[in-house]
């Protein structure tokens, strides 16, 4: 259970940062059940296809959209994400978001000036457009916490 520790989790953190961390990271696990790999087994984990022919031509069509997306991204100047490469780890990680935020609204809604950060602050620009301490997608300092952008 290493990962039940901060980054990720803590006691003595905000809800919001724990959303942020473990949150996410849980509901990251579980879209992949439905990513496009995971999408091809059934509910007793064989590989069949178990959609309708509308829902799959519709899951197929939103996954080239988001992996055409990616492609778009340029991580590093001159290098190109290949979004149908990495296209179960993005739809995963807006899955972790997702789930994170339909949570969001069973913790109490605080102003971002009480919040209990210890280690973010978001850039004076982004202050505006929070609004909550739920409305900060916390993935960040999960990943980076240097402060740099």
């Amino acid at each position: 259970m290493a990962i039940l520790q901060a980054p990720f989790f803590s006691f003595e953190a905000d809800p919001a940062v724990n959303f942020g961390g473990i949150g996410a990271v849980i509901g990251h696990e579980i879209t992949h059940g439905f990513d496009d790999s995971g999408a091809q087994f059934d509910a007793d984990g064989n590989l069949q296809n178990w959609w309708t022919p509308a829902d799959k031509e519709n899951f197929e069509k939103v996954t080239k959209a988001l992996a055409a997306q990616f492609d778009k991204y340029e991580p590093v100047k001159g290098v190109f994400v290949n979004g149908t490469f990495t296209n179960g780890e993005n739809i995963a990680d807006l899955g972790g978001v997702k789930y994170r935020l339909r949570c969001a609204p069973n913790v109490p809604q605080r102003p971002w000036s009480s919040c209990r950060y210890q280690w973010i602050q978001p850039r004076p620009t982004l202050l505006p457009l929070l609004g909550n301490c739920m409305a900060y997608p916390l993935h960040r300092p999960v990943y980076d916490q240097s402060g740099e952008d």
